[in-house]
Parts: structure tokens; C-alpha cells; sequence
């Protein structure tokens, strides 16, 4: 038999020794993007897989080029994808709903964050049924509330707060004068403008806007470097916030668990299935309009949930940046 060309069989070595083809290879990846999906976290995926992270995260450099998105944004958007399907098929189990809540306020916040999202619900769950409780101790909660916390609560969400490194709670507002959030969303009515009037816009025309002093810097910063870190890491999100911000409705995801009025924000968002809806509605219309005008290699960069086909588009009025 004659040798195989590199191309067709390329070795690599993972923890237990053992050789892989290319085709190995891409089922592994596959296999750890639907783990993923479901809920396992990235040490217990690796753990199944019986691949070291290092390699499996090199062979998803060898597959996905310079620009396009990265497999912690592939899962976080599809996880955001299947809450946001809950959340229009409004459950009967409120806990359905409220998983579906605090996965959808977690997308939005950190886009490409699969790491701290077990964490971020644990936090969630316990800060929904126990803040402002009175409770001192676990045997005080009643059974019923216990019972719904030991099915939310996972193990591994408990050994990451108490680590050595513990877990930083959410903090939304970065200081008095702009926050982040509202960034992203002007840098996305920026695109939306520009679609409607049929203009063409890359990430670098953003740089250009925000030195001439169009956007204020004072939060993130004007240089091209630190917009393309921001782009990678929370652009995703930018029609959602679009919609949120620029066109605001009771809804509203820049909920903290950490804060005193978080149970009570959170019941508001319960009592309001139809405004959930509309957002929706009108988010699937700022998905298309953001994108459709986009320079290619920066749209390349995105993973965006996707909303369902039988969802309407509810167009907005675009108002110039």
C-alpha cells in the first residue's frame, strides 16, 4: 500500500497517545460542539472525548480560518437559539421559562462565553427562590422551592464559585458616563442605518466614526486594535441590544442576579410572553437588515441565533446614527 499523502491522514497525538485521521478528527469535533449543546461542560466533554483541550482546540484552529467564528460562539449561539424557541412557545413549567430567561440574558451579555453560563444560572436559580427569603439555612427552604434548586444547581457551578478564582459576579454598567451595551447597539443602529440607505460598512469605517468623534470613546476606547476585540467578542449580539435599546419596550435583558431587584425583574419579563414575542419579532427584521449590508469578512466573524422561520419580521423605523 503506498503512503498516504500528509493532507489525507495527519497525525496527532492527544493525552492517551492514540493517533487520529482526518475524519476522526472532524467526528470529534462534531461530537464536542453537540456536548456542548447540551450542557456538558468543556472539561466534561474533553473528559469523554479522551482528547486534551490543547489539541482539540488546535485542530479547530487547523479547520476554521481568520475571521470566522469560534467554537465557543457556534454553541453559545445555538444554546441562545433553543431558549429563544422556548420562549415563544411560552412552557407551562415556569422553571422551563426561567432556564430559557437566564440562558437568553447570558448570551446577550457575553455572546462567546460558554465557560461561567452553568455558573451564571446556578446564580440565577438561587438568587430567584432565595434572595430576600430570610432563610439562614437549606433546611429551611421549603421542599418544594428545595426540590426545583437541586435539579437547576449543578455540581460543577458550586466548584467554580468557591474556587481559588472564584466567580465575578455580572457587571453590566462599566461607568457613569457609557456602557458597553449601548456601544454595541449604536454600533449596530450604525449598520442598520447605513443598510437602509444602501451603503456598505466594515469594522474599520466604525474606527474611522468613532476618532471623528460620532461615537462616544470614552467607555471602549477609538483605536481599530481594541473595536475588532469588542467585534469578536460581542457583535453577535449587537441587532439584539439594537432592538432593546433603540427601540425600548418593558423588556429589558440587563437583568443582574446580584442585585436586589432582580426577582422581581425577572417576574415582569414572566408576566409579558406577548412583548417577548414582539421583541423577537422585531429582532429577526434587525438580524437581516444588520447583516445584509455588511462587509462580508466582518459578517464572516458572527454565529447569530437563528430565529424561526415561522417567526414575522417586524420592521423599525432606522433612525441616522
Amino acid at each position: 500500500m503506498g503512503r498516504k499523502n500528509k493532507k489525507e491522514y495527519e497525525s496527532n497525538s492527544s493525552s492517551n497517545g492514540n493517533r487520529y485521521t482526518l475524519e476522526e478528527k472532524e467526528n470529534i469535533k462534531q461530537r464536542f460542539i453537540e456536548l456542548g449543546e447540551l450542557g456538558k461542560s468543556v472539561k466534561d466533554s474533553l473528559k469523554e472525548l479522551r482528547v486534551s483541550q490543547s489539541t482539540l482546540y488546535r485542530w479547530f484552529g487547523e479547520q476554521v480560518p481568520a475571521g470566522q467564528p469560534s467554537p465557543n460562539a457556534v454553541i453559545a449561539a445555538n444554546r441562545a437559539q433553543a431558549a429563544i424557541e422556548k420562549l415563544l412557545c411560552s412552557p407551562e413549567n415556569q422553571n422551563d421559562t426561567l432556564r430559557a430567561l437566564f440562558e437568553f440574558i447570558f448570551w446577550i451579555r457575553w455572546p462567546s462565553n460558554i465557560k461561567d453560563n452553568a455558573t451564571f444560572k446556578t446564580s440565577c436559580f438561587v438568587s430567584y427562590y432565595l434572595r430576600d427569603s430570610g432563610f439562614k439555612k437549606l433546611s429551611e427552604i421549603r421542599p418544594h422551592d428545595l426540590k426545583t434548586l437541586a435539579r437547576e444547581i449543578e455540581i460543577e457551578a458550586i466548584m467554580n464559585i468557591f474556587s481559588r478564582d472564584g466567580y465575578d459576579p455580572p457587571l453590566f454598567i462599566y461607568n457613569e458616563f457609557h456602557n458597553e451595551r449601548e456601544f454595541l447597539a449604536t454600533i449596530g443602529n450604525y449598520f442598520i442605518y447605513h443598510a437602509s440607505i444602501g451603503q456598505y460598512k466594515s469594522i474599520r469605517s466604525i474606527a474611522d466614526f468613532v476618532r471623528k468623534g460620532d461615537f462616544d470613546p470614552r467607555s471602549v476606547g477609538s483605536s481599530e486594535t481594541t473595536l475588532r476585540k469588542l467585534w469578536r467578542s460581542g457583535a453577535a449580539a449587537m441587532p439584539f441590544l439594537y432592538v432593546e435599546i433603540f427601540h425600548p419596550t418593558i423588556i429589558r435583558w440587563d437583568i443582574d442576579p446580584s442585585s436586589a431587584g432582580f426577582r422581581e425583574e425577572i417576574n415582569e419579563l414572566l408576566q409579558n410572553p406577548d412583548q417577548i414575542y414582539q421583541y423577537f419579532c422585531r429582532c429577526k427584521w434587525a438580524v437581516h437588515q444588520f447583516s445584509k449590508r455588511m462587509d462580508k469578512r466582518a459578517f464572516q466573524r458572527l454565529q447569530f441565533p437563528l430565529l424561526p422561520e415561522w417567526l414575522p419580521e417586524e420592521p423599525l423605523v432606522v433612525k441616522s446614527p
